[in-house]
């Protein structure tokens, strides 16, 4: 039982302790953008800092952060989503 929980806070260290750098990055990103945002306040202004948020910390993650199956497996499945809607041959 010991041996299964310390695998459990060794995987925990390994997988989040890799990401927290990027997030922190994608989060200086983000309050960067709440200051230099053109837009007054408001709901619009919630949703386009949340996207340009997502979108820094995906390009992030997928550079620095995703192996090479991760990767195939996303991809893999944005092809095959694109392809069923005809976007992409």
């Amino acid at each position: 039982y010991i041996n299964f929980n310390w695998y459990y806070v060794n995987d925990f260290k390994e997988s989040y302790l890799k990401i927290t750098p990027f997030l922190v990055l994608s989060m200086g990103v983000g309050l960067c953008l709440e200051h230099l945002n053109p837009l007054s306040s408001g709901f619009l202004r919630f949703i386009v800092n949340g996207c340009v948020f997502v979108a820094v910390f995906a390009v992030v993650m997928v550079l620095f952060v995703m192996n090479k199956s991760e990767k195939e497996l996303i991809f893999g499945t944005m092809k095959k989503v694109l392809r069923k809607f005809k976007i992409i041959k």
